[in-house]
């Protein structure tokens, strides 16, 4: 066996526990080092300016004032913070700074060159609100336009109510192609439908007196069927004789085979669903999809024949219900709408409110006020950053 040096140690033996806290002391030193870096390259002035200038979607700032005045835990404004600034940033966040700023859902990061200052959510949430608490997340400005903006908020949600409310009532207003659709229904669906339903009851009608006339059993309960000619007094030399039918069809064409219980017999192939089909006709046509038993295509054969009656029932009541939709069809084409006046002023209040709500969403595209130079200034020190 050779064991090519596999169980020769040449690794190096592990530092002692003296050695092993020097050397994570020493990683701590570097981290507190970069931390103390990016506390030098941001200052609190820039964070607090960075915050100051809100989500940087319009009307941010006032929605993030409005969610702290609530007084929520803080972890609903954390939440709160995330969903309003979403993802983005800006660089700069003022010119000649150098200084760029991003948010996710981690926090808000700022940057100048290679240095970055990482902020969490409960960070800033909690800077946000002592900003708000010493009276300076707003400017000037935006301390004489926040009670526009609530009055503004309020006439909003007033006008999307009333929007709602009109839309509602056009929403039950028939429209001008509905009520084409029911003339058209009732000058030709309806009465269309309406006898063609009465022509079928009519002939299933006519089709039980000849069954009823012409079914006569024998001792099986089957009645005589004329195959080809021949008389089959049989259930199963009559089935048989229909399979042997089927294999004679050279063509698609439908081919008269024989009679059964006074009802012709017509044998076709469809193509379609690949299988033979035989049709019993007298007044109306009866289709039956052939199998490959002799007794069993006998049995659909009868079933067919001897489901006259509820088919019947079928068509009468659906007969019935069309007369029905006919007369609703017409009372509703022939309704005045009572509610005429209430549409007009509706409509018309709904096209000032569009019209407003326009406007209102032109006027709030007020983005948050930039600091002036005077009000910020490049820092040449830190400043204490809680971490």
């Amino acid at each position: 066996m050779i064991l090519l040096n596999e169980l020769i140690d040449i690794m190096k033996p592990l530092p002692s526990i003296g050695q092993q806290i020097f050397i994570m002391d020493k990683a701590e030193v570097a981290n507190r080092i970069v931390e103390i870096t990016s506390a030098f390259a941001f200052s609190q002035e820039i964070i607090d300016y960075d915050l100051q200038r809100g989500s940087g979607i319009a009307d941010g700032k006032y929605r993030i004032y409005e969610q702290f005045e609530k007084n929520q835990p803080a972890n609903e404004n954390e939440k709160f913070l995330i969903n309003e600034y979403g993802w983005g940033g800006a660089s700069p966040i003022k010119s000649g700074t150098g200084i760029g700023e991003e948010h996710s859902a981690k926090g808000i990061t700022l940057s100048r060159g290679e240095t970055k200052l990482a902020l969490s959510w409960s960070k800033v949430a909690k800077r946000i609100g002592e900003l708000i608490e010493a009276n300076r997340y707003f400017s000037a400005k935006e301390k004489e336009y926040f009670p526009i903006y609530l009055q503004n908020q309020d006439k909003h949600k007033q006008q999307i109510i009333e929007e709602k409310i009109a839309r509602d009532v056009l929403s039950r207003t028939p429209t001008e192609s509905q009520r084409y659709s029911l003339e058209d229904q009732i000058i030709k669906y309806f009465p269309q439908q309406i006898k063609s339903t009465e022509e079928r009851i009519k002939g299933y009608k006519s089709d039980m007196v000849k069954l009823l006339e012409n079914t006569k059993p024998n001792e099986d309960k089957f009645s005589p069927m004329v195959v080809g000619g021949i008389t089959y007094t049989e259930k199963a030399e009559a089935g048989k004789a229909i399979l042997e039918a089927c294999k004679n069809i050279t063509s698609p064409d439908p081919k008269i085979i024989g009679e059964y219980r006074g009802f012709t017999m017509e044998l076709f192939f469809d193509s379609f669903s690949r299988e033979y089909k035989l049709s019993l006709k007298n007044e109306l046509s009866h289709c039956v999809a052939l199998g490959s038993d002799n007794h069993g295509n006998i049995t659909r054969l009868d079933n067919a024949l001897e489901g006259f009656e509820i088919k019947m029932q079928s068509c009468e009541e659906m007969f019935s219900n069309t007369k029905i939709q006919l007369v609703n069809a017409k009372n509703e084409v022939e309704r005045p709408f009572v509610q005429d006046d209430e549409l007009k002023n509706k409509t018309a209040r709904l096209d000032e409110l569009n019209i407003l709500l326009n406007m209102d969403q032109k006027d709030n595209e007020i983005m948050d006020c930039e600091l002036s130079e005077d009000e910020i200034e490049e820092p040449k020190k830190a400043v204490g950053l809680e971490r």
